[in-house]
Protein backbone atom coordinates (compact mmCIF):
# COMPACT_ATOMS: atom_id res chain seq x y z
CA UNK A 1 0.00 0.00 0.00
CA UNK A 2 1.21 3.54 -0.91
CA UNK A 3 -1.51 5.73 0.07
CA UNK A 4 -3.76 6.42 2.54
CA UNK A 5 -6.72 8.57 1.97
CA UNK A 6 -8.83 10.52 4.03
CA UNK A 7 -12.31 12.25 2.38
CA UNK A 8 -13.03 15.86 4.04
CA UNK A 9 -16.97 16.78 3.40
CA UNK A 10 -15.65 20.55 3.01
CA UNK A 11 -13.08 23.68 0.81
CA UNK A 12 -9.45 22.36 0.77
CA UNK A 13 -8.02 24.15 3.68
CA UNK A 14 -4.90 26.37 3.96
CA UNK A 15 -4.97 25.37 7.54
CA UNK A 16 -4.60 21.62 7.05
CA UNK A 17 -2.05 22.16 5.10
CA UNK A 18 0.21 24.51 7.31
CA UNK A 19 -0.69 21.91 10.21
CA UNK A 20 0.98 19.20 7.85
CA UNK A 21 3.36 21.62 6.98
CA UNK A 22 4.58 22.22 10.77
CA UNK A 23 4.01 18.94 12.07
CA UNK A 24 6.75 17.54 9.61
CA UNK A 25 8.82 20.27 10.37
CA UNK A 26 8.65 19.66 14.08
CA UNK A 27 9.82 15.81 13.53
CA UNK A 28 11.97 16.62 10.87
CA UNK A 29 10.17 14.41 8.52
CA UNK A 30 10.33 14.49 4.40
CA UNK A 31 7.99 17.61 3.83
CA UNK A 32 7.22 17.28 -0.12
CA UNK A 33 3.37 18.48 -0.33
CA UNK A 34 1.53 18.69 -3.30
CA UNK A 35 -1.98 20.76 -3.27
CA UNK A 36 -4.06 20.18 -6.27
CA UNK A 37 -6.31 22.55 -7.08
CA UNK A 38 -9.74 22.60 -9.78
CA UNK A 39 -9.22 25.95 -11.36
CA UNK A 40 -6.39 27.77 -11.69
CA UNK A 41 -7.91 31.09 -9.68
CA UNK A 42 -8.71 28.34 -6.82
CA UNK A 43 -4.58 27.16 -6.93
CA UNK A 44 -3.58 31.37 -6.81
CA UNK A 45 -6.32 31.75 -4.29
CA UNK A 46 -4.29 28.65 -2.26
CA UNK A 47 -1.20 30.68 -3.35
CA UNK A 48 -2.22 34.08 -1.27
CA UNK A 49 -3.83 32.23 1.80
CA UNK A 50 -0.34 30.01 2.57
CA UNK A 51 1.59 33.12 1.49
CA UNK A 52 -0.01 34.98 4.07
CA UNK A 53 0.79 32.45 6.94
CA UNK A 54 3.73 33.44 9.74
CA UNK A 55 5.33 30.73 8.76
CA UNK A 56 8.86 30.61 6.34
CA UNK A 57 7.70 28.87 3.07
CA UNK A 58 9.45 27.29 0.17
CA UNK A 59 5.93 28.02 -1.74
CA UNK A 60 5.39 27.66 -5.89
CA UNK A 61 2.69 27.75 -7.57
CA UNK A 62 1.89 25.65 -11.32
CA UNK A 63 -0.76 25.84 -14.04
CA UNK A 64 -1.02 26.41 -17.86
CA UNK A 65 -1.26 29.98 -17.69
CA UNK A 66 2.45 31.20 -17.42
CA UNK A 67 4.32 32.06 -20.56
CA UNK A 68 6.24 29.40 -22.20
CA UNK A 69 9.38 30.13 -20.69
CA UNK A 70 8.03 30.24 -17.68
CA UNK A 71 6.10 26.80 -17.27
CA UNK A 72 9.23 25.41 -18.98
CA UNK A 73 11.19 26.72 -15.85
CA UNK A 74 8.25 25.96 -13.48
CA UNK A 75 7.69 22.32 -15.03
CA UNK A 76 11.77 21.39 -14.47
CA UNK A 77 11.93 22.62 -11.11
CA UNK A 78 8.66 20.69 -9.89
CA UNK A 79 10.23 17.62 -11.34
CA UNK A 80 13.57 18.55 -9.57
CA UNK A 81 11.92 19.06 -6.46
CA UNK A 82 9.40 15.92 -6.84
CA UNK A 83 11.90 13.16 -7.42
CA UNK A 84 11.55 10.21 -5.13
CA UNK A 85 15.71 9.85 -4.90
CA UNK A 86 18.84 11.84 -4.09
CA UNK A 87 21.12 8.76 -4.67
CA UNK A 88 18.77 6.41 -6.52
CA UNK A 89 21.86 3.94 -6.83
CA UNK A 90 22.31 4.16 -3.17
CA UNK A 91 18.68 4.26 -2.53
CA UNK A 92 18.49 7.44 -0.83
CA UNK A 93 15.29 8.79 -0.51
CA UNK A 94 14.85 12.43 -1.42
CA UNK A 95 14.12 14.60 2.00
CA UNK A 96 12.71 18.03 0.99
CA UNK A 97 10.88 20.71 2.47
CA UNK A 98 8.10 22.84 0.04
CA UNK A 99 4.84 23.36 -0.97
CA UNK A 100 3.68 23.00 -4.89
CA UNK A 101 0.42 24.33 -5.78
CA UNK A 102 -0.85 23.21 -9.20
CA UNK A 103 -3.63 22.64 -11.45
CA UNK A 104 -4.83 19.38 -13.59
CA UNK A 105 -1.19 20.19 -15.00
CA UNK A 106 -0.04 17.89 -13.22
CA UNK A 107 -2.05 14.25 -13.62
CA UNK A 108 0.08 13.37 -16.86
CA UNK A 109 3.62 13.67 -18.51
CA UNK A 110 4.84 14.49 -15.00
CA UNK A 111 7.48 11.91 -12.86
CA UNK A 112 6.79 13.75 -9.78
CA UNK A 113 6.76 12.05 -6.07
CA UNK A 114 5.46 13.99 -2.91
CA UNK A 115 4.87 13.07 0.58
CA UNK A 116 1.43 14.42 0.92
CA UNK A 117 -1.33 15.20 -1.39
CA UNK A 118 -3.73 17.82 -0.55
CA UNK A 119 -6.77 17.96 -3.58
CA UNK A 120 -10.11 19.05 -4.58
CA UNK A 121 -12.03 16.33 -5.64
CA UNK A 122 -12.19 15.77 -9.29
CA UNK A 123 -13.53 12.86 -11.51
CA UNK A 124 -12.57 10.20 -10.30
CA UNK A 125 -9.94 8.63 -13.33
CA UNK A 126 -9.06 11.92 -12.60
CA UNK A 127 -8.32 11.63 -9.32
CA UNK A 128 -6.53 9.02 -9.27
CA UNK A 129 -4.75 10.46 -11.86
CA UNK A 130 -3.72 12.97 -9.12
CA UNK A 131 -2.80 10.28 -6.08
CA UNK A 132 -0.14 9.06 -8.74
CA UNK A 133 2.33 12.14 -7.69
CA UNK A 134 2.10 11.23 -3.65
CA UNK A 135 4.65 8.12 -2.98
CA UNK A 136 4.63 7.55 -6.70
CA UNK A 137 7.08 4.32 -6.11
CA UNK A 138 5.55 3.23 -3.15
CA UNK A 139 9.07 3.52 -1.68
CA UNK A 140 7.78 5.79 0.86
CA UNK A 141 6.59 4.23 4.32
CA UNK A 142 2.84 5.21 5.51
CA UNK A 143 1.93 5.24 9.02
CA UNK A 144 -0.85 8.05 8.98
CA UNK A 145 -2.84 10.04 6.07
CA UNK A 146 -0.81 11.32 3.55
CA UNK A 147 -3.65 11.96 0.72
CA UNK A 148 -6.37 14.43 2.01
CA UNK A 149 -9.72 14.89 -0.74
CA UNK A 150 -11.87 17.83 0.05
CA UNK A 151 -15.38 17.56 -1.33
CA UNK A 152 -17.47 20.56 -0.61
CA UNK A 153 -19.26 20.37 -3.89
CA UNK A 154 -18.67 24.17 -5.33
CA UNK A 155 -17.10 22.89 -8.54
CA UNK A 156 -20.39 21.05 -9.60
CA UNK A 157 -21.44 22.14 -13.17
CA UNK A 158 -24.54 23.98 -13.07
CA UNK A 159 -25.78 25.43 -16.51
CA UNK A 160 -22.48 26.48 -18.28
CA UNK A 161 -20.35 27.65 -15.42
CA UNK A 162 -18.42 25.11 -12.66
CA UNK A 163 -15.89 22.44 -13.30
CA UNK A 164 -17.32 19.09 -12.76
CA UNK A 165 -20.18 17.38 -14.55
CA UNK A 166 -23.12 16.70 -11.29
CA UNK A 167 -23.75 13.17 -12.50
CA UNK A 168 -19.86 12.51 -12.31
CA UNK A 169 -19.47 14.33 -9.38
CA UNK A 170 -22.25 12.45 -7.49
CA UNK A 171 -20.19 8.91 -8.77
CA UNK A 172 -16.93 10.06 -7.66
CA UNK A 173 -18.48 11.02 -3.85
CA UNK A 174 -20.43 7.49 -3.76
CA UNK A 175 -16.99 5.34 -4.86
CA UNK A 176 -15.12 7.63 -1.96
CA UNK A 177 -17.96 7.19 0.43
CA UNK A 178 -16.58 4.11 2.25
CA UNK A 179 -12.79 5.04 1.60
CA UNK A 180 -10.96 6.09 4.53
CA UNK A 181 -6.98 4.85 4.65
CA UNK A 182 -5.08 2.67 2.53
CA UNK A 183 -6.30 1.70 -0.77
CA UNK A 184 -4.45 -0.01 -3.41
CA UNK A 185 -4.30 -0.39 -7.66
CA UNK A 186 -6.89 -3.02 -7.22
CA UNK A 187 -9.06 -1.20 -4.83
CA UNK A 188 -9.05 2.06 -7.59
CA UNK A 189 -9.76 -0.22 -10.20
CA UNK A 190 -12.86 -1.77 -8.32
CA UNK A 191 -14.06 1.74 -7.44
CA UNK A 192 -14.10 2.92 -11.24
CA UNK A 193 -15.96 -0.34 -12.45
CA UNK A 194 -19.16 -0.18 -10.11
CA UNK A 195 -19.42 3.51 -10.12
CA UNK A 196 -18.66 4.98 -13.70
CA UNK A 197 -20.53 1.75 -15.80
CA UNK A 198 -22.19 3.20 -19.06
CA UNK A 199 -25.52 3.41 -16.79
CA UNK A 200 -24.61 4.66 -13.90
CA UNK A 201 -23.10 7.97 -15.98
CA UNK A 202 -26.09 7.70 -18.61
CA UNK A 203 -27.72 11.02 -17.05
CA UNK A 204 -24.80 12.79 -17.26
CA UNK A 205 -24.32 16.57 -19.15
CA UNK A 206 -20.83 14.82 -20.08
CA UNK A 207 -22.20 11.51 -21.99
CA UNK A 208 -25.70 13.84 -23.27
CA UNK A 209 -23.28 16.15 -24.80
CA UNK A 210 -20.81 13.69 -26.36
CA UNK A 211 -23.50 11.71 -28.05
CA UNK A 212 -25.40 14.57 -29.44
CA UNK A 213 -22.21 15.51 -31.37
CA UNK A 214 -20.86 12.38 -31.99
CA UNK A 215 -24.75 12.01 -34.12
CA UNK A 216 -24.30 15.29 -35.85
CA UNK A 217 -20.99 13.87 -37.10
CA UNK A 218 -22.53 10.97 -37.67
CA UNK A 219 -24.73 11.56 -39.86
CA UNK A 220 -22.86 14.14 -41.37
CA UNK A 221 -24.81 17.43 -39.75
CA UNK A 222 -22.76 20.20 -40.11
CA UNK A 223 -22.04 21.89 -37.30
CA UNK A 224 -22.43 26.03 -37.22
CA UNK A 225 -19.68 28.34 -35.34
CA UNK A 226 -22.53 29.22 -32.88
CA UNK A 227 -23.45 25.10 -31.68
CA UNK A 228 -19.84 24.16 -31.64
CA UNK A 229 -19.91 22.93 -28.07
CA UNK A 230 -16.16 23.24 -27.85
CA UNK A 231 -16.30 26.77 -28.03
CA UNK A 232 -15.83 27.11 -23.80
CA UNK A 233 -12.09 25.57 -24.52
CA UNK A 234 -11.04 27.96 -27.49
CA UNK A 235 -7.88 30.19 -26.36
CA UNK A 236 -6.00 33.46 -27.22
CA UNK A 237 -2.55 33.82 -27.20
CA UNK A 238 -1.36 37.31 -25.28
CA UNK A 239 1.59 39.14 -23.61
CA UNK A 240 1.13 40.19 -20.79
CA UNK A 241 2.34 43.84 -20.78
CA UNK A 242 5.03 43.94 -17.95
CA UNK A 243 6.53 40.92 -19.79
CA UNK A 244 6.76 42.52 -22.41
CA UNK A 245 8.40 46.01 -20.42
CA UNK A 246 10.69 43.15 -18.86
CA UNK A 247 12.06 41.51 -22.10
CA UNK A 248 11.51 44.77 -24.35
CA UNK A 249 14.91 45.16 -25.42
CA UNK A 250 14.98 41.04 -26.39
CA UNK A 251 11.86 40.77 -27.91
CA UNK A 252 12.73 43.68 -30.44
CA UNK A 253 15.87 42.36 -30.98
CA UNK A 254 14.24 39.27 -32.06
CA UNK A 255 11.31 40.97 -34.53
CA UNK A 256 14.51 42.74 -35.80
CA UNK A 257 16.40 39.78 -36.52
CA UNK A 258 13.30 37.59 -37.84
CA UNK A 259 12.24 41.18 -40.57
CA UNK A 260 15.83 40.58 -41.46
CA UNK A 261 15.61 36.75 -42.30
CA UNK A 262 12.19 37.16 -44.14
CA UNK A 263 14.05 40.08 -45.93
CA UNK A 264 16.20 37.60 -46.58
CA UNK A 265 13.95 34.79 -47.72
CA UNK A 266 12.52 36.65 -50.30
CA UNK A 267 15.95 37.77 -51.55
CA UNK A 268 16.88 34.30 -52.29
CA UNK A 269 13.55 33.10 -53.45
CA UNK A 270 14.16 35.80 -56.16
CA UNK A 271 17.56 34.16 -57.38
CA UNK A 272 16.50 31.07 -56.85
CA UNK A 273 19.83 29.29 -56.53
CA UNK A 274 20.48 28.10 -53.55
CA UNK A 275 17.56 25.57 -51.73
CA UNK A 276 20.73 24.73 -48.62
CA UNK A 277 20.41 28.64 -47.96
CA UNK A 278 16.86 28.95 -48.30
CA UNK A 279 16.37 25.88 -46.05
CA UNK A 280 18.88 27.14 -43.19
CA UNK A 281 17.38 30.93 -43.61
CA UNK A 282 13.49 28.73 -42.90
CA UNK A 283 15.21 27.15 -39.96
CA UNK A 284 16.38 30.05 -38.70
CA UNK A 285 12.84 31.83 -39.00
CA UNK A 286 11.36 29.14 -37.08
CA UNK A 287 13.86 29.36 -34.41
CA UNK A 288 13.22 33.26 -34.10
CA UNK A 289 9.54 32.40 -33.91
CA UNK A 290 9.89 29.64 -31.23
CA UNK A 291 12.12 32.20 -29.06
CA UNK A 292 8.92 35.09 -29.78
CA UNK A 293 6.74 32.35 -28.30
CA UNK A 294 8.40 31.80 -25.41
CA UNK A 295 6.36 35.08 -24.03
CA UNK A 296 3.08 34.00 -24.85
CA UNK A 297 0.45 33.28 -22.13
CA UNK A 298 -2.92 31.21 -23.28
CA UNK A 299 -5.78 32.15 -21.90
CA UNK A 300 -9.55 31.31 -22.30
CA UNK A 301 -10.85 33.20 -25.42
CA UNK A 302 -13.88 34.16 -23.69
CA UNK A 303 -11.63 36.43 -21.19
CA UNK A 304 -9.99 38.05 -24.20
CA UNK A 305 -13.46 38.85 -25.26
CA UNK A 306 -14.16 40.66 -21.97
CA UNK A 307 -10.82 42.45 -21.79
CA UNK A 308 -11.90 44.00 -25.67
CA UNK A 309 -15.48 44.74 -24.65
CA UNK A 310 -14.24 46.43 -21.23
CA UNK A 311 -11.73 48.42 -23.35
CA UNK A 312 -9.11 47.44 -21.14
CA UNK A 313 -5.89 48.76 -22.64
CA UNK A 314 -4.18 46.67 -25.15
CA UNK A 315 -0.62 47.33 -25.36
CA UNK A 316 0.65 46.48 -28.92
CA UNK A 317 1.44 43.13 -30.87
CA UNK A 318 4.39 41.24 -31.79
CA UNK A 319 4.30 40.07 -34.98
CA UNK A 320 4.86 36.06 -35.30
CA UNK A 321 4.13 35.71 -38.82
CA UNK A 322 1.63 37.17 -41.36
CA UNK A 323 -0.84 34.92 -39.75
CA UNK A 324 -0.37 35.56 -36.31
CA UNK A 325 -0.12 38.22 -34.62
CA UNK A 326 0.08 38.36 -30.85
CA UNK A 327 -1.53 41.05 -28.70
CA UNK A 328 0.39 42.70 -25.93
CA UNK A 329 -2.52 43.29 -22.68
CA UNK A 330 -2.21 44.95 -19.41
CA UNK A 331 -2.95 42.43 -16.85
CA UNK A 332 -1.68 40.99 -14.20
CA UNK A 333 1.51 38.67 -13.80
CA UNK A 334 3.76 37.89 -11.30
CA UNK A 335 4.79 34.70 -9.40
CA UNK A 336 1.41 33.48 -9.84
CA UNK A 337 0.98 33.57 -13.15
CA UNK A 338 -1.17 35.71 -15.54
CA UNK A 339 -4.57 36.84 -14.01
CA UNK A 340 -7.19 39.64 -15.11
CA UNK A 341 -7.24 42.86 -14.24
CA UNK A 342 -10.80 42.47 -13.24
CA UNK A 343 -11.00 39.59 -11.50
CA UNK A 344 -14.85 40.07 -10.15
CA UNK A 345 -15.69 39.38 -13.92
CA UNK A 346 -13.80 36.74 -15.07
CA UNK A 347 -15.74 33.55 -14.50
CA UNK A 348 -13.18 30.02 -14.36
CA UNK A 349 -14.38 28.24 -17.60
CA UNK A 350 -15.34 24.88 -17.70
CA UNK A 351 -11.83 22.88 -18.64
CA UNK A 352 -8.95 24.69 -17.04
CA UNK A 353 -5.14 23.77 -16.18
Amino acid sequence: MCLSIKVKQESLSAEDIIQCYKKNKMLNHSNKILVVCNTIRKAQEMYDELKEADIDLNLNVFHSRFTRNDRKQLESEIKEFGKTYSDEKQGVLDSRDGIWIATSVVEVSLDIDFDYLFTELSELNALFQRMGRCNRKGKKDIDEYNCFVYCDGKDVKRGRKGFLDAVLYTQSMKALSNCDGPISEEDKLALIEKYFTTEAVSESDYLKEYNETFNKFKIGVKVSDGEQDLRNIFSQNIVPKSVYLDYKESIEGLQKNLMDVEKQIKEEKKLGKDKLILNNLWKRRLEIQEQLKGYIVSIPKYMYIKYKRHEIEIFGEIKINRFETIPVIDCHYDEKGFYPLDVEEMDEPIFTL
